[in-house]
């Protein structure tokens, strides 16, 4: 296995503890309870417990790279400084990225983690970043996938409840080839019936698939996973083979919706050291600001060749369900 470089190293470790954090968090009477409304989302009281003591434990990973300029959902807006003096990195964490699963004990969430220049902060100056799976009560084990610009990336297993150091093989699953036949191709489409404009995406981009002969009928499935960075992951472990997530540019007048932002998609720089390709709706490689507010339209192709097959199809019924 890849030896994590330091700083990578450490914000691993700094996941580690937030799952730790969200994990005994998730059981405790109020877990599910809307407390606030975030930069960008609502707060339930397992993000607000998981993050308190967020600095705290910023210094006690992070503390040869301080000062460094924290961002996170229920922290100040404009970020807030650990550490003596002027930052040059920024340091952007989502503490539960998948609340919702988690808090119902449905589904794993994930700790997502990434440094980037702090004069220059987006998700393509991403230096390193870390995504920590947190399992739900009874899960047994986690996955750790970590990534350093241009030196790859590491995934690993972690075994539940934390015990230090036990951890189990990594296996990647094959998703060569352009065939989505007994694979997983998701729309994301969290609210039901949020979004009939969606809904007309999700069934003309599979007919197209389809007429191809890439997923006949009935033999391709879909999985709702209410976390980007569990997406992200499934796309990194082969689980998934194409993931669209166009909520902030198909939702219907008058009915908003909730869409993933950038600090949900701190994942892309180990997605694209492991090889999976994620571009905005125009097919070019995905970049943003890390912002906690502005909504970020994102696909991700399990790999290359998908891509280049794929992004013109998802382009041309994209601007048709626009147009209609």
């Amino acid at each position: 296995m890849r030896p994590r470089p330091p700083l990578e190293a450490a914000l691993v470790d700094l996941g580690r503890d937030l799952r730790d954090r969200a994990r005994r968090a998730a059981v405790r009477a109020g877990a599910s309870r809307p407390e606030e409304v975030g930069a960008s989302d609502v707060q339930y009281g397992v993000d607000v417990a998981t993050e308190e003591g967020l600095t705290d434990a910023v210094r006690a990973h992070l503390g040869p790279w301080l000062p460094l300029r924290l961002f996170s959902e229920g922290l100040d807006p404009e970020g807030v400084v650990v550490g003596e003096g002027v930052p040059v990195r920024r340091l952007v964490v989502d503490p539960i990225d998948g609340t919702r699963g988690l808090m119902h004990d449905k589904r794993s969430a994930w700790a997502l983690l990434g440094v980037a220049p702090d004069a220059d902060p987006r998700l393509r100056t991403l230096e390193a970043a870390a995504m920590v799976e947190i399992p739900t009560r009874l899960g047994g084990a986690g996955e750790v996938l970590s990534a350093t610009r241009g030196d790859g990336w590491t995934g690993s297993v972690d075994v539940m409840p934390g015990v230090s150091g036990i951890t189990e093989p990594f296996v990647r699953r094959s998703t060569d080839g352009l065939s989505f036949e007994h694979g997983f191709v998701t729309v994301a489409r969290f609210f039901p019936g949020i979004s009939r404009r969606l809904d007309a995406f999700a069934t003309a981009l599979m007919r197209e698939f389809e007429a191809r002969g890439w997923a006949p009928s009935g033999t391709v499935f879909e999985d709702q996973y209410i976390s980007n960075g569990g997406q992200m992951a499934a796309l990194v472990t082969g689980r998934d083979r194409l993931v669209v997530d166009l909520r902030a540019l198909l939702g219907d007048p008058g009915r908003p919706i909730r869409s993933g932002h950038a600090y949900d998609l701190l994942g892309l720089l180990v997605a694209e050291e492991a090889g999976v390709v994620i571009t905005d709706c125009s097919g070019a490689e995905l970049d943003a600001p890390l912002s906690m507010v502005a909504p970020v339209p994102w696909i991700g192709y399990a790999h290359r060749p998908m891509r280049d097959a794929c992004a013109p199809i998802v382009a041309a019924v994209l601007e048709s369900v626009k147009n209609a």
